[in-house]
C-alpha cells in the first residue's frame, strides 16, 4: 500500500482512515451477512459475495483520491462480511462437534494462505502492470475461484450438507445473550487489532522502520501468514483433543510477543518475533 499512498498522495493518517472504513463496514455488515446467508443459502451466498468482492477489489484500481478509496474500502468490507459466517456454517454442517475447532483452524489457514498467495501475486502484478493493474489481476483470480466454488459446492452430496438447517432460527437479541457467543465476540475483539495491523500496516512498518524495499516485502512477510496457518491448525487440533481453555491461555501468552515487535533491531528479528505472536 506504500505505492498506492504515494500515487494518491495519502498520509499515514489518511491511510489509517481507509483501514478503519473497511473494518467498520465489516463489523456492521457481518451480523447482517449471517442473516443473508441463512435466507439465501451458503452456496449461493458465498458465490455472490466473492463476485461482489472481486468487483470492489478491481474498482480500487480506479481510485482517484481519498474519498473514492474510502467508499471502495467500505464496499469491500461489506462484500467480505459473509466469508467467515459462511465458512463456519460449512464446517459445522459437515464435521462432528469435536472436530469443529480443527475444521475452523483449516478455514483460517485457508484464508491466510490466500492472503499469502495474493501478497506475491499482487507485488508481481504491481511490478509488471502498476498498482492499478495489480488490483484488476487479483480480482480476476477471485472470479475464477468463485466459479470453482460454484462447481464444487453443487456436485454430489455437497448441497445437502451446505444447505442444512438443523437448528431453529434465533433472533439477534437471543444470540447475544448466549454466553458462548459473548465469549467468542470478546476473544475476536482481542485478536482482531493484531490481525488488522498485519494486513494493513505491516508492509508500511517494514518500509518505514527497517528500510525494506517495496519489491522485497513478500520475502519478509510470508512467514507471518504461515505462522498463523500453523497456529490455527495445530492449536485448533489441540483444542479438540484437550482442554480448550488451557490451549487458549497458551495461545494468548504467545500472542503477547507482538508487543516486542517495535523494539526489534532488524527486519528479520521483527518478523521472527511477530511469527511467534501470529502463531498464538
Amino acid at each position: 500500500m506504500a505505492t498506492v499512498c504515494a500515487a494518491l498522495g495519502l498520509s499515514n493518517t489518511q491511510y489509517g482512515w481507509t483501514g478503519s472504513a473497511f473494518a467498520l463496514a465489516l463489523l456492521a455488515a457481518t451480523p447482517l451477512a449471517g442473516s443473508f446467508l441463512d435466507r439465501l443459502g451458503v452456496r449461493r451466498g458465498l458465490f455472490f459475495a466473492v463476485l461482489l468482492w472481486s468487483a470492489a477489489s478491481a474498482a480500487h484500481g480506479l481510485a482517484g483520491g481519498l474519498a473514492s478509496l474510502l467508499a471502495l474500502r467500505v464496499l469491500l468490507g461489506i462484500a467480505e462480511a459473509p466469508g467467515f459466517p459462511g465458512s463456519a456454517h460449512v464446517v459445522r454442517g459437515v464435521l462432528a462437534p469435536k472436530q469443529v475447532a480443527r475444521g475452523l483452524g483449516f478455514v483460517l489457514a485457508g484464508s491466510t494462505a490466500g492472503a499469502l498467495a495474493a501478497l506475491f501475486v499482487a507485488v508481481a502484478f504491481e511490478q509488471r502492470f502498476g498498482w492499478r493493474g495489480a488490483f484488476a489481476g487479483v480480482a480476476a483470480i477471485s472470479v475464477v475461484w468463485a466459479l470453482l466454488w460454484a462447481a464444487v459446492s453443487s456436485a454430489g452430496s455437497a448441497p445437502a450438507h451446505l444447505d442444512v438447517r438443523d437448528a431453529p432460527q434465533t433472533g439477534g437479541a437471543s444470540i447475544l445473550r448466549n454466553r458462548d457467543v459473548v465469549r467468542a465476540v470478546l476473544l475476536t475483539s482481542g485478536v482482531s487489532p493484531m490481525l488488522a495491523f498485519a494486513s494493513l500496516w505491516w508492509p508500511k512498518f517494514l518500509v518505514a522502520t527497517h528500510g525494506v524495499p517495496q519489491a522485497s516485502i513478500p520475502s519478509y512477510s510470508f512467514l507471518l501468514p504461515l505462522a498463523y496457518d500453523a497456529g490455527a491448525v495445530a492449536l485448533g487440533d489441540l483444542a479438540g483433543r484437550s482442554r480448550p481453555a488451557a490451549v487458549l491461555l497458551f495461545a494468548s501468552f504467545l500472542a503477547l510477543a507482538a508487543g516486542a515487535v517495535p523494539f526489534a533491531g532488524s527486519a528479520w528479528t521483527a518478523v521472527s518475533i511477530a511469527a511467534v505472536a501470529w502463531f498464538g
